[in-house]
């Protein structure tokens, strides 16, 4: 799910788990910049502003709540967002809040339209994503559109 305000864009999603987990509590400490999530059930996220289909934003949230960013292929874009994220043994989920100033100079008018690739990463399984082709990192054809309203 998608909204947003004057100063934030929101995403939430409540991801059902394939196989029952054993690390439903897990705590992982702090968050670190650009965690390596390979081998975590995850949820990736592009966001092609200007819709040129050849830079876009990357957010990458897994079951743990651990993160990954970066800005096209530049993994030193490191962005102030806000992630939650809840386990439970059949289902994870993650609320996300990513201030404008990080994607745009300011909220999107009512009708604007973005590039978006929203692609779930199953380790050792494959990728489920909300267009086709579902891959990560996203290329230009995996893009779908959001409009504001």
């Amino acid at each position: 799910m998608f909204a947003y305000d004057d100063e934030y864009l929101y995403v939430a999603a409540v991801v059902k788990r394939t196989s029952p987990a054993a690390d439903v509590q897990q705590d992982v400490g702090d968050r670190e910049y650009d965690a390596d999530l390979t081998g975590h059930d995850r949820i990736g996220l592009a966001f092609d502003v200007d819709r040129d289909y050849s830079t876009w934003y990357e957010l990458e949230v897994d079951h743990r709540g651990q993160t990954a960013d970066r800005c096209w292929e530049d993994r030193s874009w490191n962005p102030k967002w806000y992630v939650a994220r809840d386990a439970h043994a059949d289902r994870w989920q993650m609320e996300l809040a990513i201030p404008w100033a990080e994607l745009t100079p300011a909220a999107p008018h009512v009708r604007e339209v973005w590039g978006v690739s929203v692609v779930r990463t199953l380790p050792y399984a494959g990728y489920h994503g909300w267009t086709d082709p579902a891959v990560w990192p996203p290329s230009w054809e995996s893009f779908g559109l959001l409009r504001f309203q």
